[in-house]
């Protein structure tokens, strides 16, 4: 489940640079030994990888490296954003279920009544997310 989800959230922010594809041929034997499921698009696979990146070969683990770095600054604007929005989570999501951007889209419709630097800050997630 962990790794679905991770996929699911960091996949969107990965895509653009991992569509490149630099890492695949470096990588084969690593994508065939943790990623074999997955569905090569949409940066999963980069997204498996960084998964497993404490099992990776040297060799992938070298040519997957600027693809780690954005994977962890997207993950850095996503909890710079939960921190910021802890309070309006609790007092306008704590029913939502988490996952598939259904807090981000939460603390949306509920933009009137949340701090004004938690919008701020969940915009800046989904710009994030779309680039």
């Amino acid at each position: 489940m962990y790794s679905k989800t991770l996929a699911l959230v960091i996949a969107p922010a990965v895509a653009p640079l991992a569509s490149a594809q630099t890492f695949v041929v470096p990588c084969e034997v690593d994508i065939a030994t943790y990623c074999n499921s997955v569905t090569p698009r949409d940066g999963r696979p980069a997204a498996c990888l960084y998964a497993h990146s404490d099992r990776v070969t040297e060799t992938c683990h070298a040519a997957t490296t600027a693809t780690d770095s954005i994977i962890e600054a997207f993950f850095d604007v996503v909890a710079r954003t939960y921190e910021t929005c802890a309070t309006d989570i609790q007092t306008h999501c704590a029913d939502v279920a988490q996952g598939d951007g259904r807090i981000m889209a939460c603390l949306m419709r509920n933009a009137a009544e949340v701090e004004a630097v938690c919008v701020t800050a969940v915009r800046k997630l989904s710009a994030a997310m779309k680039q």
